[in-house]
């Protein structure tokens, strides 16, 4: 057996002693008649006594007390903060801690929390905008502009073929006039027709540059549109993930889910956390008349709250002159009772969405008949 160097000796002495040195007490003890007393045990009289049950110490032995709730940092959810930041004594406040914006490539919209797990509701054309008909409309109107525009080229291919031979014209009565005697009486009047056809030729020539540029500022801007348009459409129709945006300007990552063919309605999901959420209303018992209230980011401002009454109500969608604005969709309508009843799609109006109209809003049975299986059961 090889013999251990000294000082290696004495470190395996040591540790082999720690269990023994780490725990000995001496006990220091009165007996009856005063007389102190020394070992390392106490009397079974003198020792601390523990509860039965649960092994916890008998009150004023030296056991650490048990961590509050939340002091191990678990209670410190998503839902936890913002309800810590914005308080829950104002009902609209509270219910807009579960509501976000989505950002895509190809803009933005609304959506919100519909189960504390991270599940946001959210409508299809935010996420799949190319599958929409007005994103199809839009594409569709950019072509036949550029269509317009490459015939319009034509024209303007043919104008610089005739003013080359103008010039041509103007570059020969030149040249008849300078050879024409300075006395001769035909110079005079030749001088004449120089000059007219020279100011006639300007005024066409400075025409066609001027309209040449504006045509091709067009074109270019045109071109430009078209090509953004055709490149987003391409990078939405294959995204997974979507920038969200909280009430405090947090932003998170959410996976795509699911994308109804049915209805304009997408499930996004935000991994690992414990999130506000809305609970769900009764779209049933509604009635006209009855106050809503919408809330989204119209035209990019964040955090925003709208209110109105139900007009109309159907089977496929629930009727509001709540403001709904762009940016809206994909937010919740909600009712007084704070449930959200809708989810708020689009808007119509005779003109454009910027103008007055009525809004439109999914009703929430819908979206519960589609993903139904994935979200909390309904009250």
């Amino acid at each position: 057996m090889r013999l251990l160097q000294p000082s290696a000796w004495l470190l395996g002495f040591l540790l082999s002693l720690h269990g023994t040195i780490g725990t000995a007490e001496i006990h220091k003890w009165q007996d009856a008649e005063g007389r102190w007393h020394f070992g390392d045990t106490l009397p079974e009289h003198l020792r601390p006594q523990r509860q039965e049950g649960n092994g916890s110490e008998s009150p004023g032995s030296t056991a650490a007390p048990a961590a509050a709730a939340g002091d191990s940092g678990e209670a410190n959810t998503l839902r936890d903060r913002l309800e810590g930041r914005y308080g829950t004594d104002s009902l609209i406040t509270h219910l807009t801690q579960a509501v976000v914006a989505v950002e895509t490539v190809a803009g933005s919209g609304s959506g919100f929390f519909i189960s504390d797990a991270g599940h946001i509701v959210t409508n299809r054309h935010v996420v799949r905008p190319g599958d929409t008909n007005q994103w199809r409309t839009a594409q569709q109107q950019l072509e036949d502009r550029k269509q317009s525009l490459d015939e319009a080229g034509v024209s303007f291919d043919e104008e610089r073929k005739n003013l080359a031979l103008l010039d041509a014209d103007l570059r020969r009565l030149r040249d008849q006039l300078d050879n024409e005697p300075r006395n001769s009486r035909y110079r005079v009047e030749l001088q004449r027709e120089y000059d007219q056809y020279t100011a006639r030729y300007q005024s066409r020539k400075s025409h066609y540059d001027r309209e040449l540029a504006r045509y091709q500022e067009t074109l270019r801007a045109v071109e430009k549109q078209l090509a953004d348009i055709n490149w987003k459409s391409s990078l939405a129709g294959v995204a997974r993930t979507f920038k969200v945006y909280l009430k405090d300007d947090t932003v998170l990552q959410a996976n795509l889910l699911h994308v109804s063919t049915k209805h304009d309605l997408a499930l996004l999901k935000i991994e690992g956390e414990v999130t506000p959420s809305l609970k769900a209303g009764q779209s049933g018992a509604l009635r006209q008349g009855e106050k809503v209230y919408a809330i989204g980011s119209p035209l990019g401002m964040r955090d925003s709250v709208t209110s109105g009454i139900i007009t109309r109500l159907g089977r496929d969608y629930i009727v509001t002159d709540t403001q709904i604005l762009p940016g809206n969709s994909g937010g919740p309508l909600i009712n007084e009772a704070g449930e959200v009843i809708g989810i708020n799609t689009m808007k119509m109006s005779q003109s454009s969405a910027m103008m007055q109209g009525f809004g439109m809003a999914i009703p929430v049975e819908m979206l519960y008949e589609e993903w139904g299986r994935y979200l909390p059961a309904r009250p």
